[in-house]
This record gives structure tokens, sequence and C-alpha cells, in this order.
């Protein structure tokens, strides 16, 4: 078992439809679950290196 920081039980659920802004989450969650937050670092990077990727060559009209 990988211990990734933090103690996940008493963590209180989010609703599934609230609006999250989820860098200012893990920025906020950072010292809690200090593993994890590297990985969502990490994780969230890529996302936003390709989304910028993908917009940087798509065809406009």
């Amino acid at each position: 078992m990988v211990d990734l920081g933090g103690d996940y039980d008493e963590e209180r659920e989010l609703e599934l439809n609230s609006q999250i802004d989820v860098l200012d989450y893990w920025s906020k969650s950072s010292i809690q679950y200090d593993e994890l937050s590297l990985l969502a670092r990490d994780l969230l990077a890529i996302l936003i290196s390709t989304v910028a990727f993908e917009s940087t060559f798509s065809m406009r009209k």
C-alpha cells in the first residue's frame, strides 16, 4: 500500500455538480495532501499543455 499523505477519512465530500476551481483546491490542499498534490500538479500540467497544443493547431474558419 502506498501512503500519499493526508487523512482522507476526515475530508468533507464535495457535491458532484458543484463548481470547483481544481487548481485552487489543490493549491489550498497541498499541505494536507503533500504527495497527492504533487501527483495532481503533474496531471493537471499535462491536461493544460494538451489543451494549449490542440488549440494552437486547430483549424479556424
